[in-house]
């Protein structure tokens, strides 16, 4: 099924570029390439691909996979060629590890080696482009992107973060990793992978650069380079087979800029693509290479068992910990007919997606455990999702929007449910306890650095507008509401765990700041929900309700420092300032008018639709159809549950709501036992989704996701003696 995806994501996205440009156009434009530039295009690309298969041989040896040569060009070329025909980090995993499997490398060896590789790829790929950015668009549109990101943010709550995590609790096995990870000779290592990178992305635009310039010889080296630079880094996304697709249409954008025409630039780059899927074909007879070492390493197979276990654990602490980092951090990036939302750690979610289908598709076994219950649920969406976007395709054609945010977009989420349950799956309650320690951690960091940001436009320190939403680095308040009571949720869960550790008062001071940031957010329906969860926790816990009193005292005392501050300590034009710019914290705001019209006429549409088909609804796509505006933007239906009914009709309500109605009916209104946090959990996150869902589009919020896949996969008890079990 992957592989027909993969198929029709990029022929779609290839045939609509070849229509647009028109065929006779684009044949024209490559056979009047010279054959020299050709030949040159093509040894440029095999440069690369020597280039690649010795970086993959120095990073296994990095990591900690010995192999030899014959073994690591045999995995090399079989993760090529298996690209060609899947998504180009689904087929890189899945043919390495077939390779490497007979050498005993684990499943979760290959994910970290290929994802330790992909974060090099990317960091030298993203300064790359950004120097070739600035040579063609200048300074300033650098300056402007870069503020649109939130790629500065991240570094600094990172570090204070990870001291945060480790305040409250220092395992030695995290600390341990991170000090391997940061060490001057892993730091070398990296250097190294870096620097070959740097030469093989060399030798890749220079490819691109001679095919443009045999298309448009008025182009200058210097503007190709750096056009290639933007081309290369995005057909290295995991988005199509081989680049297919996303390669040209950021080769019309990118050689454009130059004034290519759209034609040549998409025969620049269909003739590199072309030339480099020639190249991996030569490299093929690779695979037929004979290991020179035997299958298993000489130590036997208990010692292959031991180092399967330490990657996978190893991976369970990175996929974890990293993707509630980066989970508070997202931008938003334009497609065909609206925008889609991209978080910073949507790449590990798709790493932890391709350890599960590598494993089925390699050992037909499961990296983790999920209760059956969840599982049948969670495949009854995916059904549903399909049958309802296949309903959409017949009915009003494709879609962009439906494919690339709600199809494509469920499968991340499925990554993010399976990173939570890996976590549980190799490091139990502790790392459940810990993935959730860093969620609340990450959401106080990115609360302390936003504010001190507003406080710094207040002192005038800081010249530049800030919206008058308090959205953190999420894009909107109500997204960032969302993160911080899914933070709160765990707070309140594990806050008897924390008492009986005599550890409460670092617990009271992070719960407080997450119910001032809440406050401060505005989000009327966040703030409904987390007087339901405070609520629910005072009623079924008496026991924590003077830690629920400290709480709301430390997040007033908070409050009023913050009110406090730029009030009375900013000079008066300064604080006038900030209080245009919305640097300064006003309670009025909170109770303010938003746009109510526009979400009830979301709502009416959703409505609308259900009424015209109420049993199957109108099909995956559909409000997007009926509610795009006059500037192309996309009207989303600000009700989970109206628009499931829109667009799945009872069918898909039913499957939606099955899992939440036999949860409660299972539990008949009793509360789990204390001890029970991840119980509790489940009890507060499905409560506080059931009332924000009601106003507004959160069925995609991953954190959520993560979250659930933690606290369900800790519900499963293994035959292990309950290492992995729940706390009790």
């Amino acid at each position: 099924m992957l592989r027909f995806l993969s198929i029709f994501v990029t022929l779609a996205i290839l045939g609509a570029i070849v229509w647009h440009v028109g065929p006779a156009d684009l044949w024209q434009a490559i056979s009047s390439v010279p054959p020299a530039a050709a030949a040159g295009i093509v040894l440029l690309l095999a440069a690369n691909l020597a280039l690649v298969l010795v970086r993959l041989h120095w990073t296994l040896r990095h990591t900690g996979v010995h192999v030899p040569w014959s073994v690591s060009l045999r995995a090399g070329a079989a993760g090529l060629v298996s690209s060609l025909f899947v998504f180009n980090l689904f087929g890189t995993i899945l043919g390495r590890h077939y390779t490497l499997r007979a050498y005993g490398v684990s499943a979760p060896a290959v994910v970290l080696v290929s994802g330790y590789e992909r974060f090099v790829m990317a960091l030298v790929g993203l300064v790359l482009a950004t120097l070739g950015f600035h040579v063609i668009f200048g300074a300033d549109a650098v300056r402007s992107a870069i503020e649109r990101t939130p790629l500065v943010p991240a570094a600094i709550v990172l570090p204070l973060a990870l001291a945060l995590s480790f305040a409250i609790a220092r395992p030695q096995r995290e600390l341990a990793l991170l000090r391997r990870l940061v060490s001057p000779s892993a730091l070398m290592r990296a250097g190294a992978i870096a620097g070959l990178t740097l030469v093989a992305n060399l030798a890749v635009f220079a490819a691109y650069a001679a095919a443009v310039r045999g298309l448009a010889p008025q182009v200058g080296w210097e503007g190709a380079l750096a056009a290639a630079a933007i081309v290369t880094l995005a057909a290295s996304m995991p988005l199509s087979v081989n680049g297919w697709g996303i390669r040209e249409l950021a080769a019309v954008y990118a050689f454009g800029a130059l004034g290519v025409g759209p034609a040549e630039a998409v025969a620049a780059s269909v003739l590199v693509g072309l030339c480099a899927t020639l190249v991996v074909g030569f490299a093929s007879p690779l695979l037929l290479i004979r290991p020179t070492a035997p299958a298993r390493p000489e130590t036997g197979d208990a010692a292959v068992a031991e180092d399967g276990r330490h990657f996978a654990r190893a991976a369970a602490l990175l996929l974890g910990h990293l993707s509630a980092y980066f989970l508070f951090f997202q931008v938003q990036a334009r497609i065909a007919d609206g925008w889609i939302t991209l978080n910073l750690a949507d790449p590990l979610a798709v790493l932890a997606l391709c350890l599960v289908v590598v494993s089925l598709a390699a050992t037909r076994t499961m990296p983790l455990r999920l209760p059956r219950a969840f599982v049948l649920w969670v495949a009854g969406i995916g059904t549903i999702l399909l049958a309802a976007f296949a309903h959409g395709y017949f009915a009003y054609g494709f879609s962009d929007w439906a494919f690339a945010n709600r199809l494509v977009g469920g499968l991340i989420l499925l990554g993010y449910v399976a990173c939570g349950a890996f976590v549980c799956a190799e490091l139990g309650a502790h790392g459940r306890r810990r993935v959730a320690e860093t969620l609340i951690v990450t959401a106080v960091a990115v609360l302390a650095v936003y504010s001190l940001e507003r406080l710094l436009v207040a002192f005038e320190v800081m010249d530049h507008h800030m919206t008058t939403n308090f959205q953190g680095y999420s894009g909107n308040r109500n997204t960032f509401s969302f993160q911080i009571l899914v933070g709160l949720c765990f707070a309140i869960a594990y806050a008897e765990a924390r008492r009986r550790a005599r550890s409460l008062a670092g617990w009271t001071v992070l719960a407080g700041a997450l119910v001032l940031g809440l406050w401060q957010t505005g989000s009327i329906a966040g703030l409904l929900a987390g007087g339901l969860v405070v609520a629910l926790a005072a009623c079924f816990r008496p026991a924590q309700r003077p830690f629920l009193a400290r709480t709301a005292a430390v997040a007033l005392a908070f409050a009023v420092a913050w009110w406090a501050i730029p009030t009375y300590l900013a000079p008066a034009r300064s604080a006038k300032v900030a209080t245009e710019k919305g640097a300064i914290f006003d309670p009025s705001e909170v109770l303010a008018g938003t746009s109510t019209e526009g979400r009830l006429r979301s709502v009416e549409v959703g409505l609308d639709l259900f009424m015209r088909s109420p049993l199957v609804g109108a099909g995956l796509g559909a409000v997007a159809r009926q509610g795009l505006g006059i500037d192309g933007a996309i009207l989303v239906v600000h009700s989970t549950p109206v628009w499931i009914l829109a667009e799945f009709g009872l069918a898909g309500a039913v499957v939606v709501a099955s899992l939440p109605v036999w949860l409660v009916w299972r539990r008949r209104m009793r509360p789990p036992d204390p001890r029970e946090t991840a119980a509790t959990a489940v009890a507060l996150l499905l409560a506080f989704f059931g009332v924000f869902s009601l106003v507004h589009d959160v069925a995609y919020q991953r954190i959520w996701w993560l979250a659930m896949g933690i606290v369900t996969a800790s519900a499963v008890r293994f035959a292990d003696g309950g290492r992995h079990a729940a706390d009790t």
